[in-house]
């Protein structure tokens, strides 16, 4: 095990006996502190101001303080002095701590806590949380090198993963027009893939518009973009990079001026954003090939059909095709990234991004190792809601407890409030917006005003909240997806995590309801199209717009939940092949009159935006759609392949909670994936779950992560000018005693680079490190990027895969070397082309005959430099 480093319990003792009076120890801000001690400092400092509420905050925050050395076996007590009691006795014991009475003072230490509800202790008198609260390091490193041109624009010295660094390349390197989807896990680094090509390329060069599904989130990935620009252009003030309701018309004008003008670089933004109010200025940076890549964060949400359904999201994939028919030079790339794609899931994004030879993906997919997996079924609501309180009492802060609807957090906050809590936040679907954004910034890491959320499941997506360290669900989540979406939230910076479940019969059978994929019946479905296609629009050849706010005969009134049984037809019928989604520019923009307010003006804006985005642009790829028999056969499958999924998966989450299946085949299974092109094969891994209840982490691997196979051209065209009879794999023989060899090579290199366009080289470790020119090759590059790899790496990878890396041109550099023979991993790659540089006197197949007596296309160094310099 290892313990937190920062955790010094000095500061805890000090805290407590009255230290926090001091002004000099107030400060929220205090670099290397545990942020458990932080946390006690902000209660204390709030006391001596007048607020006395936050007592059950501070006991449960000193057992977790206490317990963080007792449960590596080191028996610690602090003191405190009975007039600064915050609790009574009987009190601190309900918190798991004992107390003895030492006269002026209380002798306090944390009793371990072992439920009965939870079953059988593995490890008797151990508490259950041990290895959370000793900080246990459960994930392993998976770093690997960096290539410089990401180092120089980043900072980050290594990547998180080689996924990360496969996706990264990929990204750079996938053709126009296509789509890539990235599925890694949680934490490993998927944000800088949507981020890479701004961060390399500037502000000059067109349009990334990057989708995320809230305005806190888009907030967020801004202040991350602005810390890159900054390190490297500290002097350069940045414009806005986030889209939010909240920006003024003039903020909103000069973001659209700038990407009219290629000059805003990267935009986060809403998909209700996107499909709306920036729809029109998107279709103009299409016409002026403006825009480059299209990035959709969170991916898995354009497939959902529960109540997360958001019909923007699905809409995207017609508002992307729509766009593509009115790029002007090069068509733009899409970016699917998420964490929890189901093989579902993949499908239906195939289906609406792309054909299958326009998609690809990058996937190095492992559970997330840092959560144990605990659960009860409770005998009925009431003994459920004793188990959480005294969970609650009991469990390792910052906590998330997560339940399914807005009125059951509701009363789960008024619950925790009436115990003592307060630090507690709570939020949910119908949270307000200037609400949200308070929770979020005192959740956030720099600040760690809040302990704990009751939350739906509308809190957490895509945020980076590294030190979570129990999630709590008070119900059964309606899917495993979501399940682990939710517990995925706890541990990303990869210590301990604790995931429990305490729920009902009732809770599981609302679930289980819940869970049933919003699929429309065949009647319903066939009227709600019938409906649409009648009220149709032509909008040119093959292309009409149906309004979604349309409602079908037998229904009475428009509502937005009509809107959303609508959406879902069409997607239903996208996915069945009967139609393909599309979008045109919105015609009859409203103009500002010279007498009109900014307010009033925008009030009209919105209106337009409201009515235009339930119009739905699309083709129709079957004429037989209203044939009634036709319709129904197609879609029926489909319907019927989707409750099939669903109803496996939630029948496996309930084995997983009651303990007949492992947590992780479980979930092992739900991510796994055999489809063409998009095979998915998921690392299990597992700290223990309610069918082995054992808390030791199970050895698991690291995925290599394998690159894309259809590249966009690289151009070797001054190559082919220039050496008509050099093809395939090239040798550069170098004189290995030559004297101005360095430089020679140096020269050489900037070359393959710089005039031959050579998007990657490989060589020694040793020559990485040591000689600084080789990391900035990359700037000699027309695009500025390089792949670097080492030699090392291949020889060890390649001889148990078939192919690494991407099918680019590529350098091989052998010095330092001896005269060993090439190696086979190298000598064999199959590239367009492949230049090695190697000594003169490197040795052949042959012991006694070196390589140049029987090998062909070789050139040696000094021609080649005379050719490649006229």
């Amino acid at each position: 095990m290892e313990i937190d480093p920062n955790f010094s319990f000095s500061p805890l003792q000090s805290l407590l006996m009255g230290a926090a009076l001091n002004p000099m120890a107030n400060s929220d801000e205090r670099s290397g502190e545990d942020p458990i001690i932080g946390r006690i400092r902000q209660i204390l400092k709030d006391r001596n101001q007048g607020n006395t509420d936050g007592h059950a905050d501070l006991t449960t925050l000193v057992r977790h303080a206490l317990m963080t050395r007792s449960s590596t076996g080191q028996q610690e007590r602090v003191r405190i002095s009975k007039k600064d009691r915050w609790q009574e006795v009987d009190v601190l014991r309900s918190f798991g701590i004992n107390v003895i009475d030492l006269g002026d003072d209380l002798l306090l230490d944390a009793l371990p806590w072992q439920p009965t509800w939870l079953g059988p202790s593995v490890t008797p008198s151990k508490d259950v949380f041990a290895d959370i609260f000793s900080g246990q390091k459960v994930r392993q490193s998976a770093e690997t090198p960096i290539d410089p041109c990401i180092e120089e624009v980043t900072g980050f010295k290594t990547y998180f993963c080689p996924g990360q660094r496969e996706a990264v390349r990929s990204l750079l390197h996938m053709p126009v027009g296509s789509t890539l989807i990235v599925n890694l896990p949680t934490g490993t680094g998927k944000t800088l893939v949507g981020q890479v090509a701004t961060l390399l390329g500037g502000m000059e060069r067109g349009l990334t518009l990057f989708v995320v599904p809230t305005t806190a989130l888009a907030i967020d990935q801004e202040r991350r973009m602005r810390d890159f620009f900054h390190r490297t252009k500290p002097s350069e003030r940045m414009h806005k990079l986030a889209w939010f309701g909240e920006l003024s018309v003039t903020e909103k004008a000069l973001i659209k001026q700038r990407i009219r003008a290629g000059t805003q670089g990267i935009l986060f933004a809403s998909p209700e954003a996107t499909n709306g109010t920036l729809r029109l200025v998107l279709h103009e940076a299409a016409a002026k090939g403006m825009l480059r890549y299209l990035v959709i964060d969170e991916a898995h949400m354009v497939a959902e059909w529960g109540d997360g359904f958001r019909p923007a999201f699905q809409v995207l994939a017609g508002v992307r095709s729509g766009l593509l028919r009115h790029c002007c030079g090069e068509p733009f790339r899409t970016v699917l990234m998420s964490a929890t794609l189901t093989s579902q899931t993949l499908d239906t994004l195939g289906t609406l991004f792309g054909s299958p030879s326009m998609v690809q993906m990058v996937a190095a997919v492992h559970l997330r190792p840092e959560p144990r997996y605990l659960s009860y079924r409770a005998r009925d609501r009431h003994e459920k809601i004793e188990c959480v309180r005294e969970l609650l009492r009991h469990a390792p802060r910052p906590f998330i407890l997560y339940v399914t609807e807005p009125y059951e957090a509701k009363e789960w906050h008024k619950i925790l409030i009436q115990d003592g809590f307060r630090r507690i936040g709570c939020f949910h679907g119908e949270t307000k917006n200037d609400i949200r954004e308070t929770i979020i910034q005192d959740w956030a890491d720099n600040r760690n005003r809040l302990d704990g959320i009751v939350a739906t499941s509308a809190f957490g997506v895509g945020m980076d909240k590294s030190d979570i360290r129990t999630i709590i669900h008070a119900t059964v989540p309606e899917t495993l997806n979501r399940f682990y979406q939710e517990v995925g939230r706890g541990g990303r910076d990869g210590r301990a995590s604790i995931s429990v479940v305490v729920f009902t019969e009732e809770d599981e059978s609302r679930a289980r309801n819940l869970g049933t994929p919003k699929l429309i019946g065949y009647d319903n479905a066939f009227e709600r199209w019938q409906t649409m296609f009648g009220g149709r629009r032509l909008v040119e050849e093959e292309l009409i717009a149906v309004d979604i706010s349309v409602v079908p005969p037998r229904l009475h009134q428009q509502t937005d939940y009509n809107e959303a049984w609508n959406m879902r037809t069409l997607i239903l019928m996208v996915r069945s092949g009967l139609i393909a989604l599309d979008s045109e520019p919105p015609k009859n923009l409203p103009i500002q009159q010279h007498d009109e307010e900014d307010a009033a003006y925008e009030i009209r804006l919105d209106m337009f935006w409201e009515t235009f985005s339930k119009t739905i642009t699309l083709r129709t790829l079957d004429a037989a759609h209203l044939i009634p028999g036709h319709f129904d056969g197609r879609i029926s499958n489909n319907r019927e392949h989707s409750l099939q999924s669903t109803r496996k998966a939630f029948d496996d989450l309930m084995a997983a909670l009651n303990g007949t299946q492992e947590m992780a085949k479980v979930l092992a299974n739900l991510y796994r994936s055999n489809l063409p092109d998009r095979t998915v094969i998921v690392t299990e891994s597992c700290r223990g779950c309610p069918n082995d209840p054992s808390d030791v982490l199970h050895p698991y691997q690291i995925p290599s992560g394998i690159g894309i196979e259809r590249i966009a051209p690289v151009d070797i065209s001054e190559w082919n000018k220039r050496f008509a009879r050099l093809s395939g794999t090239v040798t550069v023989l170098y004189p290995p005693d030559a004297t101005n060899l360095e430089n020679r090579l140096y020269q050489a290199l900037n070359s393959l680079v710089g005039v031959f366009n050579l998007p990657e080289v490989s060589a020694p470790t040793a020559a990485w490190q040591k000689h600084a020119w080789m990391k900035s090759l990359h700037r000699v590059s027309k695009t500025k990027t390089l792949i670097a790899r080492t030699i090392e790496e291949e020889i060890f990878q390649l001889t148990s895969l078939p192919v690494l890396g991407l099918p680019v041109p590529r350098v091989s550099l052998l010095w330092p070397w001896g005269n060993e023979r090439i190696p086979d991993p190298v000598l064999l790659l199959d590239r367009p082309l492949h230049v090695i540089l190697a000594p003169r006197d490197i040795l052949g197949d042959h012991p006694l005959r070196l390589y140049v007596d029987t090998a062909p296309n070789t050139i040696s160094l000094d021609t080649f430099l005379m050719m490649a310099t006229q």
